[in-house]
């Protein structure tokens, strides 16, 4: 399968570089030859090559999967009166995997103010709602001074359940 996917991107690539090399010929003044009577218009030649080039390098910059992690909704307060919504930040950084510490410097890092402090004084939380290679949406909620780890590792998290509710259930033995 990733030869197949390899060879497919190959191919796209060079459609575009052709495109692009259309492009810079029409540019310096060569034209295309008739061909069997018909002449294409030049603009069409420009505009299909600039196309092709501008989807080459966007291809390139963004990369050929997309991410696994879709952030739908980020907010960061104390409640909802005093919620910032985060969501474009948490975006930009977010690829397979998110990991934030919850903190106002490090969101703060990541809006571009430095002195950022939606509530200040009052204990806040960070509010992802999210999706792993599903349509299924998942929260995650971390409060002030946690780290937020995404993807959740469910089942590290049924086992810590686990964990806190046998605790709590066995008596303890004092000796």
């Amino acid at each position: 399968m990733e030869k197949i996917k390899a060879f497919f991107r190959l191919a796209y690539q060079v459609i575009c570089a052709l495109g692009a090399i259309a492009c810079i010929f029409l540019w310096v003044g060569i034209r295309p030859k008739r061909v069997s009577g018909m002449t294409w218009p030049h603009w069409i030649w420009l505009i299909a090559g600039l196309i092709l080039f501008a989807l080459s390098l966007y291809s390139s910059y963004r990369g050929w999967r997309p991410c696994k992690l879709v952030i739908h909704s980020a907010l960061y307060g104390t409640g909802p009166s005093d919620d910032d919504d985060v969501t474009k930040a948490l975006k930009r950084v977010a690829t397979d995997a998110l990991v934030i510490d919850v903190t106002n410097i490090a969101l703060g890092r990541l809006l571009g103010n430095k002195d950022y402090d939606p509530a200040p004084g009052k204990r806040k939380r960070l509010e992802v709602e999210y999706s792993y290679a599903s349509p299924k949406k998942l929260t995650a909620t971390r409060p002030e001074g946690a780290r937020l780890v995404l993807p959740e590792d469910f089942s590290m998290k049924a086992e810590m359940e686990k964990l806190v509710a046998t605790t709590k259930a066995s008596p303890v033995a004092k000796v």
